[in-house]
This record gives structure tokens, sequence and C-alpha cells, in this order.
């Protein structure tokens, strides 16, 4: 019986390593039929809020109908338009595509996945890459206060935000106003009309739940009249105090 035990083991272990029970490999990709000229767009310096819109020009190089299954995208950034479902040998077409800058800050490295196929046989898939600078008239970083307000040490709550002005000329910034009693702000000037510290906090006591907030700014730029700074408090949840059962015959 163990013999016939360390057999089947054997047998079971060599059918893993080929491959026979874990199901049957990936199907190997078909070369790709469709060249793309420029397979990378960079937009260079783009202002946040910005919608930049591109068209990458594809042609079928082969021989056989070429049909694109789906168009992905690596962020909800990326917008695809209306792309052709069959390119026939020799065919060129357009891929649109749009960029959503208002999130972003700094560089931008995002990527479209073109799916393919030729007829039931196995697909392909193209790769065309978006680049970007978004830049904001006033740059905060970080771009939103975060912290955890303990009850147990207030003074922890902070998050200390450097707020740059990215514009030629100088700019004010007003006194900052919260939206949350719970939360204060106080700027600092470190270069008049260049750079201001922007020191956020919690006020005590914050009560129960996670605070949401901003503390806005009017500014003297037309460019940006208002700078807002969304904040988030954590708040943890109060700890349970356990009190032990006494003894039989204790007080």
């Amino acid at each position: 019986m163990a013999k016939m035990l360390h057999a089947m083991r054997m047998a079971a272990a060599m059918l893993l390593a080929t491959g026979s029970l874990v199901g049957d490999p990936e199907p190997p990709q078909l070369p790709q039929l469709l060249e793309v000229l420029e397979p990378l767009q960079d937009f260079g310096r783009v202002r946040a809020g910005t919608r930049m819109l591109h068209e990458f020009r594809v042609t079928n190089q082969g021989n056989e109908t070429v049909e694109i299954t789906a168009v992905e995208t690596s962020c909800a950034c990326l917008a695809p338009g209306v792309w052709p479902a069959k390119l026939k040998p020799g065919e060129s077409a357009t891929l649109p595509v749009e960029l959503h800058t208002e999130p972003y800050s700094g560089a931008v490295a995002e990527h479209l996945t073109v799916r393919t196929r030729v007829g039931p046989g196995d697909g392909a898939v193209l790769t065309l890459d978006v680049r970007a600078v978004v830049w904001r008239p006033l740059e905060a970083t970080p771009a939103s206060a975060v912290f955890e307000a303990r009850p147990d040490a207030p003074e922890s709550a902070t998050c200390t935000i450097r707020i740059v002005n990215q514009l030629s000329e100088p700019v004010e910034l007003k006194a900052p106003e919260s939206s949350h009693r719970g939360i204060e702000a106080t700027l600092r000037s470190v270069v008049p009309g260049r750079e201001y510290e922007l020191i956020v906090r919690a006020v005590p006591p914050m009560g129960r739940g996670n605070v949401f907030g901003r503390v806005s700014m009017a500014t003297s730029s037309p460019e940006m009249p208002v700078l807002e700074i969304p904040v988030h408090a954590l708040v943890p949840a109060p700890r349970k105090r356990t009190v032990e059962a006494a003894a039989p015959g204790k007080p």
C-alpha cells in the first residue's frame, strides 16, 4: 500500500509539472498587424483642468482583416473615443483619446491597451502611451490634508501644506476659512507672493466618526481666485474599557 501511495504521489507531481492538471497554458499571442507611426503622445506642459484630445493613426499592414475587440485604459482620466470595429488589409483609421488633467499634478504617464484579433484565432495587444506634465497656478503639496485626530493626542492632529506660486507675478493669499468647526488653519508667508505654508489642525472635541471638510483661501490672482484644500480627519473609535469580574468572596 505504501508503495502504491508513493507511486500515485509521483504521478501527480509529474502531471502538475507538465501543467496537465492546472489547465492549458496561455495561448500564444499573434504578431501585431496594426502599425502606429507614433505610439507615444506627449502633450508636454498642460494646465490642470484642461482636456487634451489626440488621435492615434493605425494601419493594417497584414494580409488579413484585423478586428479591434476592445480598447482599455490604465486610468479613468483617459477616455477613448469611437474606434473602428475592423480594418481591412492596407486600411488606416484613427483611435481618438481624451486626457482629463483635473485630478493630476506633476508628471502623468498612462496608456491605452488595444486588443485585436484576426478571425477566430488568437489575439494580439497594441499599447499606446500618453504623457503630460500637469501644472497649477498655485501648487499645493500635499494636495489635501489628511491626519489622524486622536482624542488622547490632539497635538498630533496637524498637517502642513506647502503652497508655491507657479505664475510669473506675485500672488497674495487671504486668511484661510474652514468649512467645518472641527478644523482650523493658519497661513504663514515663507517668500512674499511666492511661497506659503498652511498648517491645518483638528479642533477638539472632534466627536465620533471621520471629519470631511475644506480650507478655502481667496487669492489676488484672476487665474485662480480661490484655492481650496480638501481636509480628511480620521477619528478613531474610542477604546472600550473592560472590567474584570471580581472573584467570589472578594469585594
